[in-house]
């Protein structure tokens, strides 16, 4: 029961990161700031954002692990799919794509041009994360009956 809560948080609290981050948070900031201050303000949360989302799927991951290595089923293996699929992604996104985006974006800010393309995938790797969270939500509602 305990390992169920623990999992439950974190799962919760990683997916809610990313719908945040990806559906409001980045939007609205490229939306309604300019370039170069969209760029700065991007450049100190989102750092932040994905050392959060680490810690809380690397969690939900460990906690779903030791909830159903007893009884493993082919729903618990799916499930545990999607969730090291979701932590590998989000983990090369944050380490290798989005530290060159945040330098390709801050040499075009000294051009003067928009967000360079680079800024696309890391937010395409973002989504796709999301997804994967999304499916592992509804796994989880069948496997634990919520």
């Amino acid at each position: 029961m305990i390992l169920e809560s623990f999992y439950l948080y974190s799962l919760v609290a990683f997916t809610g990161s990313l719908l945040f981050t990806q559906l409001l948070f980045i939007p609205l900031t490229l939306k309604h700031l300019k370039p170069e201050n969209a760029i700065k303000v991007l450049n100190l949360i989102l750092p932040r954002s994905f050392t959060f989302g680490y810690v809380c799927g690397i969690l939900s991951l460990l906690f779903w692990y030791g909830m159903v290595r007893e009884a493993p089923g082919v729903l618990s293996f799916v499930n545990l799919f999607l969730l090291l699929s979701a932590n590998v992604i989000y983990v090369l996104n944050g380490m290798l794509i989005f530290p060159k985006a945040n330098r390709s974006a801050v040499e075009s800010e000294m051009e003067g041009e928009a967000l360079p393309p680079i800024w696309r995938v890391s937010l395409s790797l973002n989504s796709a994360v999301l997804v994967l969270c999304l499916l592992s939500v509804g796994i989880s509602s069948i496997f634990l009956r919520v």
